[in-house]
Order: structure tokens, then sequence, then C-alpha cells
């Protein structure tokens, strides 16, 4: 937890908006209350991820999972083989095609998503008893407005990046890209 007067640091050195500061400050405090709990089940927040995209997608596979995170799959198959050794998921062979391995919770991991889901829960009704419904609509109505023209404001690169199998002309993160521009 942060001192009052190293988020004022913060907000000054930055020079950050007070509701951009304040809005920052929640979902950091959501985001630590939610690791600790996390951390009581020993699984990182992004086993968290899997477990309900498992969850919410029956039969998924490792593939699959990649796809939905868009995340490479060794980094994937690292965090299933953790997962299926700590007992919350079962990996068994997928009736169409039994080289893939279809992804199932097992008991644990729906006693653990379910308990993490009633923390989550509690806090939202934390949240939510700070205001009345009408501040509540008047909130989120603003925060939708904001989100939605957020893109609409921020400037983009004038420099137009395009995939290229030729000789690079410039290297990013490993990957070719010829650069044009407007």
């Amino acid at each position: 937890m942060k001192t009052k007067k190293e988020k004022e640091i913060f907000k000054n050195t930055f020079k950050m908006n007070e509701t951009i500061f304040l809005i920052k400050e929640i979902q950091e405090e959501h985001q630590n209350n939610l690791k600790e709990e996390i951390n009581k089940y020993e699984i990182s927040y992004e086993q968290l991820k899997l477990l309900l995209a498992i969850k919410n997608n029956p039969k998924v596979n490792q593939k699959d999972l990649s796809e939905i995170y868009n995340i490479n799959e060794s980094s994937i198959t690292r965090s299933i083989r953790k997962l299926e050794k700590n007992k919350y998921i079962n990996r068994i062979p997928n009736h169409e095609n039994q080289r893939k391995k279809d992804l199932i919770l097992t008991q644990k991991s729906e006693e653990t998503l379910n308990s993490l889901i009633k923390h989550e829960n509690n806090w939202t009704n934390i949240l939510k008893n700070i205001l009345n419904s009408n501040e509540e609509k008047q909130l989120n109505t603003l925060l939708k407005k904001f989100n939605e023209d957020k893109t609409k404001q921020i400037n983009k690169p004038k420099i137009k990046t395009e995939k290229i199998l030729k000789k690079p002309v410039e290297k990013i993160f490993g990957q070719e890209y010829k650069i044009i521009k407007n």
C-alpha cells in the first residue's frame, strides 16, 4: 500500500489529471487485492485467466488458449503443466483428434474459482455501496464516454508498417518490417 506522500509524488511527477489518477488508484488497489487472494491458492493471475477461459470454453485446448489470449504456445504449455501438476486441470484426449488434448477443470479448480468469484463479488459490492444507483449510472456513463472517445483523441503515429518477407528495412522484436511513410 502506497503512503499518501508516495501517491502525491507519483501524481505530481507525471502531472496526472486527478480523474485519471483516481481511476488508476482504484484499479491498482483492486489488482493488489485480487493478487493477494489469488496467491493464497498458489496460482498466478495469468493462470487464473487460463482457468477462467477453460471454465467458459468446455473442451478448450492449448492452441485455443494461445489464440484467445494471443500468447505463444510455449508459455501456455508451461502454465498448463503447472496447473496440471497442482491438480487444477486434467488433460484428456480429444475424441475427434487423438493428438489434441482437451483441458478440463478439476474439483479443486472449481472450488478455487468459486471462492475467487465470491471474493470479486464482495469487492464489487463494497464499491457499489459507496454510490447510489443514480451515481453509479452517471459514473458508468462518463467512463464509457471517456473510453469510447479516447481512441479518437489519441494521436497515432504517422508511420504505417507492412510485413515483408524480403530484405529487412527495420527489425522490431525480431520481426522484419518495411516502413511506409504517408
